[in-house]
């Protein structure tokens, strides 16, 4: 039964009889206790601070649920409720806090907590949502060593405070066939000796894992079970590989100077390496069916492996994210046929993307979204690849990219037919200038900083290419960025003609005055003027009454703009002035 108000509406005869109640909103007063048969009980509301004392009473529960309130303390009595098979708490009920008597709960099996005392007792649990070791009796890992019952996903947490091989291999992990989501973790920020190489060795998992996640990890290399990504099997004596596993991230080892043996994984679909500062080089040359790779703040990492996109046709997802030696993608780039996603970012020495696969295969790309941003070194991106998916990309961001040369030839590679493009960003790119392109008919976003470079002999050039872009777009577009440079006096006559226009953020515009046609812009919810230090005048206050949904209008640094007294006036305009001293 699903009630919203005071339980004490619903008639005793139909309470004694109840198996399921969910209760939302202001119940506070319930009494429990009417409910003798209760087998399913929800608590929804904030009002909730307190664990209700009537509660006690309902020996029958099975499935108790307070994971929408407020209660930041399970009583001592809890563990009288000895027929309760599934308990989800909140966030403000810590594992310090937890009574001694959850270890009573022996029919327990499904523990949505952060791990309480003793609670190795509960033999019966097959889902534990995290445990976190402690230093105490009945908080260290050998808490574990029983719970063989455990299912899907079991995350370890504070392993620094594991001493050894010895003390990690009493939570029995090796044991434990059913966990198919296993996550180490290791405090980074401990100042303790540690002995992370050996306590991972201790935490060999089962050979059924699916995703495995250490994160943390300080040792300089990983033991030999990580290493082969195998496991042990003594009645064989002969290593398993770990072929079911799908996923495996590597986060915050900032020690690790090599990763494991990865290409043997016939299964493995999803590569994370994040924050591993001494990596330089990755020494698996294939991933066979890997889909996903993620390479995140590598600061030491100055290659990739030779055949990386060779023998990885399945890739469909590439980050490569703040690697800050890299210099240098390898060949085959244009062979990935299966990638929808590259993003390359802060790779401040990436000078060059690897010789192409030379006429020997025809790219059929099926990019999607191409982000290249801060990669101030790159001089070319191959045409090809652009060229080939210009029927499916539907994101290109091309940002602080200062030496890049063929932006034109880039932007030209897919003007005649980019009909699924909705979102275009160019900023601190030279030579935006020299673009001749068309437009998307999808397009509802652009973002164009033209100020790299600037001559004013080609202001005619960049106007042009911006109203090229945007004629065709009248019916789609919502988005407007355009950054120029002080001495251009012109706004894109095209923008008048954007009907669906939700945003429109124009910097450092040399203009004197907004156009009246502004007044048009029927849709413009939003209008931000930043740096526009020679405007003095805003469109008429009535045709600024023609915009009836624009509710902001955000200026900063316009020191010459005077705004009237009128304005402010106007009927839900918020207006925000950083310009005003």
């Amino acid at each position: 039964m699903f009630y919203k108000e005071e339980s004490s509406h619903i008639q005793e005869q139909v309470a004694k009889h109840l198996r399921t109640l969910l209760l939302e909103g202001e119940t506070c007063g319930t009494l429990f206790s009417n409910f003798k048969c209760l087998h399913s009980l929800t608590l929804t509301s904030e009002c909730y601070t307190k664990f209700p004392d009537s509660i006690r009473e309902l020996i029958h529960l099975r499935y108790l649920n307070i994971s929408s309130t407020r209660i930041e303390n399970l009583p001592e009595w809890i563990g009288e409720l000895h027929h309760l098979q599934t308990l989800r708490t909140n966030r403000f009920i810590v594992s310090d806090r937890l009574p001694s008597s959850i270890k009573y709960l022996i029919n327990l099996r499904h523990l949505y907590l952060r791990s309480g005392k003793e609670i190795g007792k509960l033999t019966s649990l097959q889902t534990l949502q995290k445990f976190e070791v402690g230093t105490e009796k009945g908080y260290k890992i050998e808490e574990l060593e029983s719970l063989n019952n455990l299912k899907g996903t079991l995350k370890i947490k504070h392993l620094e405070r594991v001493c050894d091989k010895e003390e990690a291999m009493k939570a029995n992990v090796l044991l434990k066939s059913n966990i198919s989501n296993l996550a180490l973790k290791w405090d980074e920020d401990s100042d303790n000796e540690r002995n992370d190489k050996s306590v991972l060795e201790g935490l060999q998992p089962h050979a059924n894992l699916k995703i495995l996640k250490i994160k943390g990890f300080k040792g300089k290399t990983f033991p030999t079970w990580c290493k082969k990504m195998a496991v042990w099997d003594g009645s064989q004596c002969s290593w398993v590989p770990l072929d079911n596993l799908i996923e495996i991230t590597l986060m915050g080892c900032l020690e690790c100077e090599e990763i494991p043996m990865l290409e043997h994984l016939p299964n493995l679909k999803t590569l994370f390496l994040v924050d591993l500062k001494k990596l330089n080089f990755i020494n698996s040359p294939s991933f066979k069916n890997l889909k996903t790779l993620i390479i995140y703040n590598l600061e030491g990492l100055q290659c990739l492996p030779e055949l990386l996109f060779y023998n990885n046709q399945s890739l469909s997802n590439l980050w490569i994210v703040k690697c800050h030696v890299l210099s240098e993608l390898p060949y085959g780039l244009d062979t990935l046929d299966s990638l929808k996603e590259l993003i390359l970012e802060d790779c401040p020495n990436l000078k060059a993307i690897g010789n192409l696969s030379h006429g020997a295969k025809k790219y059929q790309g099926i990019l999607r979204e191409l982000k290249i941003v801060g990669c101030r070194e790159l001089v070319q991106f191959p045409c090809q690849i652009l060229e080939s998916s210009a029927p499916t990309i539907e994101v290109l961001i091309l940002k602080g990219l200062r030496s890049l040369k063929n932006l034109p030839m880039l932007i030209d590679c897919f003007v005649k037919s980019y009909p699924c493009l909705k979102d275009l960003t160019i900023k601190g790119v030279p030579n935006i200038m020299t673009i001749k392109c068309s437009s998307s008919r999808w397009l509802k976003e652009l973002e164009i900083d033209a100020s790299v470079k600037w001559c004013r002999e080609t202001s005619l050039s960049i106007i042009e290419t911006v109203d090229r872009i945007l004629q065709g777009c009248c019916n789609s577009f919502t988005h407007l960025y355009l950054k120029g440079v002080e001495n251009w006096d012109w706004l894109p006559q095209s923008i008048q003609h954007l009907t669906t226009l939700d945003t429109l953020e124009l910097e450092n515009i040399g203009v004197e005055e907004l156009p009246q046609w502004l007044g048009n812009q029927s849709s413009l919810r939003k209008l931000c003027l930043l740096g526009c230090y020679r405007l003095r005048c805003l469109p008429s206050v009535a045709a600024f009454k023609r915009l009836t949904e624009l509710d902001l209008l955000q200026i900063t640094d316009c020191p010459e703009l005077h705004i009237d007294s009128e304005w402010h006036t106007l009927p839900n305009l918020k207006i925000s002035d950083g310009s005003m001293t």
